[in-house]
């Protein structure tokens, strides 16, 4: 039962009544295998203003015009779907994703989101922390130089030597794990064709074949000289 005429959340736009009708309908048409609907009774500015939204999008067909639910219409839908004057849910589920139930600690607290959600959330606030934090403490693998800072101002976990030295590293445990597929039997395609099997040295397996190896190199070779033109002009 709708009891508004219009509302408007921050960070969400307006949406009227009639406009969450139809959203409403095109949501039960799909769950009920019909996603495609016929809205022939709706006045046409308010469908023009779901599909300028991207709520909303048509087909034309020979049965006429058509008109499905996008995931974007489906999630406004979903957080309009909740009372006026309700800010809080006593359901059990995630408040962020209303889908699925919130997780429980091995410790048996409750968390205030699901596991999926509240992972992200902890990834975002780590990522934040390593943006600002940190400029000044010194790497945890030598304790003896700063950690490295790019343009951008992003804190990385260790200073460049050590940077360096963890990707040489795995690098090679990379290598490693391609020469035992490939004394597997396995065959190595090209990332590029997807056809070539991967160029081979004496001691490294390249991503690419021989043929778009060199091509990759043309490229940033030209690359390169049309940038030098640029400075030079």
């Amino acid at each position: 039962m709708i009891d508004w005429k219009q509302r408007k959340l921050a960070g969400y736009p307006l949406i009227t009544c009639t406009m969450f009708a139809v959203l409403q309908r095109l949501l039960d048409a799909k769950q009920a295998g019909n996603p495609w609907l016929a809205l022939g009774d709706v006045h046409g500015a308010t469908l023009n203003a779901l599909q300028r939204k991207d709520w909303v999008v048509h087909s034309r067909g020979l049965d006429g015009v058509r008109y499905k639910i996008t995931g974007r219409g489906e999630k406004v839908h979903r957080v309009y779907s909740y009372p006026i004057n309700d800010r809080r849910h006593f359901d059990g589920l995630c408040p962020n994703c209303r889908q699925r139930p919130k997780h429980t600690y091995s410790t048996g607290r409750k968390a205030g989101y699901c596991q999926e959600c509240d992972r992200e959330i902890t990834r975002k606030q780590n990522r934040r922390s390593r943006q600002h934090n940190g400029k000044d403490r010194l790497c945890p693998t030598c304790k003896r130089h700063p950690r490295y800072v790019t343009k951008s101002g992003y804190v990385r976990s260790y200073c460049r030597q050590c940077r360096h030295e963890r990707d040489r590293k795995e690098r090679k445990r990379a290598q490693e794990r391609l020469w035992a597929r490939l004394e597997s039997g396995e065959v190595l395609l090209c990332y590029g064709c997807h056809e070539q099997p991967r160029h081979i040295t004496a001691n490294t397996i390249q991503d690419y074949c021989r043929d778009c190896q060199l091509e990759k190199q043309r490229t940033s070779h030209r690359r390169r000289r049309r940038k030098q033109r640029k400075l030079s002009t």
